[in-house]
């Protein structure tokens, strides 16, 4: 139905303002994106790996938690695109300067197999900072946390701060 007095609003316009370049827009061109998948890797030092158990599944599920920065070759472009969905999930969410090395950054995936071939699904993020301590120390703070919604309430918030 079409009405003459209201104008929709340009959606896309929106979250382009948000969205790094490059994003698709075409369905065929995500799904051909999605194939190449099979070769990421995560980014960083592995520190930590941990399993759940899956009633669903009845199997355990690993995971890994990863820490990186931005000397991680691209890493940058990653955590760009990653740190979009913090604008979608935590309402004062704010993008970080990433030329600060005082940045620490956590990653948690999801380990699995699929075709005989290993593959990671990202779980979640944390931003660390390292503030100054006079005279010569700094103190770690957490800045913004994020766990994707499929993997909510399963404790890798937890796992990443315990870490």
């Amino acid at each position: 139905e079409k009405f003459d007095c209201v104008e929709a609003d340009d959606v896309e316009s929106k979250i382009r303002e948000i969205i790094p370049p490059g994003f698709c827009t075409n369905t065929d061109d995500f799904v051909s994106l999605l194939e190449k998948e099979v070769n990421f890797k995560p980014f960083g030092v592995l520190l930590h790996t941990y399993s759940i158990h899956n009633e669903e599944a009845g199997e355990d599920i690993t995971y890994q938690i990863y820490k990186a920065d931005m000397t991680c070759p691209g890493f940058r472009e990653y955590h760009e695109r990653l740190q979009t969905f913090l604008m979608w999930f935590i309402e004062t969410a704010s993008f970080i300067d990433v030329d600060d090395e005082r940045w620490n950054y956590f990653l948690v995936f999801e380990k699995y197999n699929k075709d005989g071939a290993t593959l990671f699904a990202t779980v979640g993020y944390m931003t660390v900072y390292n503030y100054y301590v006079y005279p010569d120390k700094t103190r770690p703070r957490v800045s913004q946390m994020l766990i994707l919604p499929p993997f909510q309430g399963e404790g890798h918030g937890a796992q990443m701060l315990e870490t």
